[in-house]
């Protein structure tokens, strides 16, 4: 059976890479239907991208189970034989509250010779948020998509090089670069190929010129896949933004823009009400810590201000006068960044699991209109809160530095008052810093997409993290350890 198996997958038609997803596990009933919308998704990316030539996996994996070659290494020898290219495996992990998706891909060809790449691991969150059948089959398509687009962009597909007779013979392929890298095989006997690195191959007009190469040797190039990778990310999110924001209006930026003083002064009140009744009780606590220290400036430059004292016959401080301008720029603009930071992330959780999103939300006039605002509201807005306070920081206290030095200090002396200014060049300074972040800012905002993925990540390529260990003399040491998936 398996040398039947062998002869019907060593029949190819075109010299793509072949494919094949051996299937999830499973452990429950919603698990398993998950899996099944996997299988669906995989096939229609790979069938419509057509870089790869996909093997039917049904028979394929009834016949494999049958022989009992799913075991790794047993998969991995047949994958060799059989001259399948990549395989996909993973597991969809039902927890009650919670679903681990795990995927990865297989190649048992150079470079990676056995070892796994592309591997996808992220908890979807099913607390507080409702799955229908239709929004299961949109998470797994996001998923897949997702999973598929780090697969094109780690995969690195040998196509075989030969010189016969002074010609280069190839297999066909899309030339994507102007040059590559040429390998040669040292050794292909056992079951990792040993290779190195033997010249470079320029590509002039679809044609690949060479010299100096040793006839019939064993060479090949490493055709990648990025753009295909780059496609994938944008056509999946465009399609998501589809599906769960409406068409932006510029008419709705408007209101948004006539509303914003109103929002700002009730920012104080209306922003925790926003947390709280979203349950967002992480979002409240950073709203109090970062936010206190500013309406504090903001409504003791507002009560004691500059009419207050000259009514009272008071000194003006330079404190005290871009206190008050600060507090107007608070309480009219500033605060209305807040407030989007309630609404954008109850929005970006709604849209993330397909839910319903409030209306005004997902539209990029109004991401435009809160970064131009400044206290990183457009960031706020398309719910990347780290970013938003970043911003936030950056921009109220370069503000207040500008308008510390710039305003001037007022002095009573008895009969009238007089005016006294400090080092404006600082002043120039900060305003000029200002005016650079707030330029960034909207760039930056303007780049980035809506935060609105499905499901949070648990493994990364590279991370680092605290390390305590024993040394050779038996004293403890301490640092930080450097880990990157293979």
């Amino acid at each position: 059976m398996v040398s039947v198996i062998i002869v019907i997958f060593n029949i190819r038609i075109t010299a793509a890479p072949m494919i094949v997803s051996t299937g999830l596990s499973t452990d429950t009933q919603r698990s398993l239907i998950m899996a099944e919308f996997f299988e669906t998704h995989f096939n229609n990316i790979v069938r419509i991208g057509g870089d790869f030539d996909i093997v039917k996996s049904d028979s394929l994996m009834q016949q494999l189970k049958d022989s009992n070659l799913l075991e790794e290494s047993a998969l991995m020898r047949f994958m060799k034989t059989a001259g399948i290219d990549v395989v996909v495996r993973g597991s969809i992990s039902d927890r009650g509250n919670s679903i681990l998706i795990n995927l990865y891909a297989v190649s048992y060809d150079v470079p990676f010779n056995g070892n796994i790449f592309a591997r996808y691991r992220v908890v979807v969150p099913l607390k507080n948020v409702s799955y229908s059948s239709r929004e299961l089959s949109y998470c797994m398509e996001e998923h897949t998509g997702r999973f598929m687009a780090a697969l094109y962009s780690e995969y690195k597909y040998p196509v075989r090089v030969q010189i016969r007779n002074g010609a280069l013979n190839y297999n066909e392929f899309k030339v994507r670069k102007n040059s590559y890298d040429l390998f040669r095989v040292i050794d292909n006997s056992g079951n990792i190929v040993l290779y190195e690195k033997a010249g470079h191959l320029n590509v002039n007009q679809g044609k690949l010129a060479f010299k100096n190469f040793i006839e019939d040797g064993n060479y090949f190039i490493l055709r990648s896949f990025d753009g295909d990778s780059e496609f994938l990310r944008e056509f999946y999110y465009g399609r998501k933004t589809e599906i769960v924001f409406r068409p932006p209006s510029l008419e709705e930026t408007l209101i948004t823009a006539l509303a914003t003083p109103v929002i700002s002064v009730l920012s104080p009140v209306a922003s925790p009400a926003a947390y709280y009744a979203s349950s967002d009780f992480t979002g409240l606590g950073l709203w109090t810590i970062n936010n206190a220290p500013y309406i504090y400036i903001g409504a003791q430059g507002l009560i004691d201000r500059p009419s207050v004292l000259r009514d009272e016959k008071k000194d003006i401080s330079h404190f005290q006068k871009s206190s008050f301008y600060f507090g107007i720029y608070y309480f009219a603009a500033a605060g209305a960044s807040m407030y989007a930071d309630a609404a954008g992330s109850r929005a970006a959780n709604s849209a993330a699991a397909y839910n319903p999103v409030d209306p005004y939300m997902g539209s990029e006039y109004t991401a435009l209109y809160f970064s131009i605002l400044g206290s990183g509201g457009g960031h706020f807005y398309k719910g990347y809160r780290a970013w938003g306070y970043l911003y936030f920081h950056l921009d109220n206290m370069l503000l207040f530095t500008s308008l510390y030095y710039l305003l001037d200090k007022e002095t009573y002396d008895g009969t009238s008052y007089s005016q006294s200014s400090s080092d404006k060049k600082y002043g120039y300074v900060a305003a000029g810093a200002a005016l650079l972040v707030r330029a960034f800012e909207i760039y930056h905002c303007n780049s980035l997409g809506f935060n609105i993925k499905n499901g949070k990540t648990v493994q990364s390529d590279f991370s680092i993290v605290p390390l305590v260990a024993e040394d050779p003399n038996g004293k403890l040491i301490a640092g930080v350890s450097v880990e990157k998936s293979l």
